[in-house]
């Protein structure tokens, strides 16, 4: 075990001048009203990160789309807002006058395009509220026999998963808050909590009665367990490392403990009990990446070597901290009344550090060089994350419909994927400027 605590971390010493390893992890620590900062790849503590200002028992914890902080408390209805950075507090973003109802939160994750879910854990609903402002935009998801919801994970094709204590099972929901199924937990098994997706699309559910991890199938509910022992006390919150192993809060002996991600062995603490002064374990946060921060010198031209003749064009707007991304690409398919034609999306939305979230807009209908003037059509989201000034990763979710070229359907089955990008003309003036977004 030693052996291989050295070898990770010569590797992450060689690999991370160009990408990073393993941002710092955060952990939500409920009775010291603190949310913690750990090494990524050590679990080493390194002090307090966020604090202060009415922080009090916070629970969920999420870096949202601008690179913040949101922290969900967990007896009252408030989510608070600190810098992704340095940990200061920056604002409120959801308070006990919000309309909506928040009653103590468990859990909060945000939708593909930037609205945020909030488990309202004594009124036993999911929540939700809009993008930038902050206002109630009603109750996503209750009612089917769900009590006392714990966990919370949105996959990439925005299903919603929860874990509920109370009803001991998994709640899945459609982007637009449908019951799409109940699963239940295994025989034997006590009080779903955390829930996370693994890199396969099955689901892991940890068992806070039986101090277990098990794997479901998403869809069927077939399930096996996949992780337990080491030490593990009422465990809730789920993550994984860059390398793939998982790690597991456990909340009444204040430790992370860590299981290979592939066969769930234990491989001891993460983080040991008590350390840095953790209480009460209950969520995770990687912080994002601060060393390739967008800049002016990001806009320009990007593409893909295997689909040339088709790129992306990118423009940074740091007053507003807006970016938009220009992706002219083609027809999936020969179908629907656009066959074989040019598709333009373009994206729009807030970036923080190396990431920027999008909503994606289609419009359809122009005449060339001629009126009328077009109306763009929400369809989908997307992400653009800078790796460095000349490489980036386009990630996208949008309706089958459209990237086939026909109609765009609302419930029309969803369609993810991810580009590697490169950047065509030189990256001085991004390179220039870096360090200084």
């Amino acid at each position: 075990m030693k052996n291989r605590a050295i070898a990770v971390v010569a590797s992450c010493l060689l690999a991370c001048t160009t990408t990073v390893c393993a941002n710092d992890l955060l952990v939500s620590s409920r009775f010291s009203d603190n949310v913690l900062r750990y090494d990524g790849v050590t679990g080493q503590s390194k002090g307090v990160f966020a604090s202060g200002n009415g922080l009090d028992n916070p629970n969920g914890i999420a870096i949202g789309p601008d690179g913040n902080l949101y922290v969900g408390l967990g007896d009252v209805g408030r989510v608070m807002v600190f810098d992704g950075r340095t940990g200061a507090f920056l604002r409120d973003f959801v308070t006990p006058a919000t309309s909506g109802g928040l009653a103590g939160c468990r859990a909060i994750a945000f939708l593909p395009g930037g609205d945020l879910l909030v488990t309202s854990g004594a009124t036993s609903q999911i929540l939700r509220y809009e993008a930038t402002t902050g206002a109630a935009k009603g109750v996503f998801a209750s009612g089917d026999g769900m009590s006392g919801p714990v966990g919370l994970t949105v996959g990439p094709d925005g299903t919603v998963y929860v874990g509920a204590a109370l009803s001991n099972a998994v709640y899945v929901y459609d982007r637009n808050g449908a019951l799409l199924r109940i699963l239940q937990s295994p025989a034997g098994q006590s009080n779903a909590t955390g829930v996370l997706l693994d890199r396969r699309g099955q689901l892991l559910v940890a068992e806070s009665v039986t101090n277990t991890v098990q794997r479901l199938d998403p869809v069927t509910g077939a399930a096996t367990v996949f992780a337990s022992g080491g030490g593990l006390a009422v465990p809730i919150g789920l993550t994984f490392l860059p390398g793939g192993d998982l790690l597991v809060g456990s909340f009444n002996n204040d430790k992370v403990v860590r299981y290979d991600g592939t066969t769930g062995a234990p491989e001891g603490d993460f983080i040991v009990g008590g350390a840095g002064g953790l209480d009460g374990t209950h969520n995770f946060a990687f912080l994002p990446e601060a060393g390739s921060a967008i800049n002016v010198g990001h806009g320009g031209a990007w593409y893909d070597p295997a689909t040339s003749g088709q790129g992306v064009l990118v423009e940074v707007i740091p007053g507003s901290r807006t970016l938009s991304a220009y992706w002219f690409t083609h027809a999936a398919l020969a179908s629907g009344e656009d066959t074989r034609v040019q598709r333009w999306f373009v994206g729009l939305g807030p970036y923080a550090g190396s990431t920027g979230a999008m909503k994606v807009y289609l419009a359809r209908g122009g005449v060339f060089d001629a009126p009328p003037v077009l109306a763009a059509q929400e369809v989908g989201s997307a992400t653009l994350q800078f790796d460095n000034c000349s490489r980036a990763v386009l990630e996208y979710t949008l309706p089958a419909g459209a990237i086939r070229g026909g109609d765009v359907v609302v419930g029309a089955p969803l369609v993810a994927g991810r580009i590697e990008l490169q950047r065509i003309a030189p990256a001085t003036l991004c390179t220039q400027l870096a360090g200084n977004p």
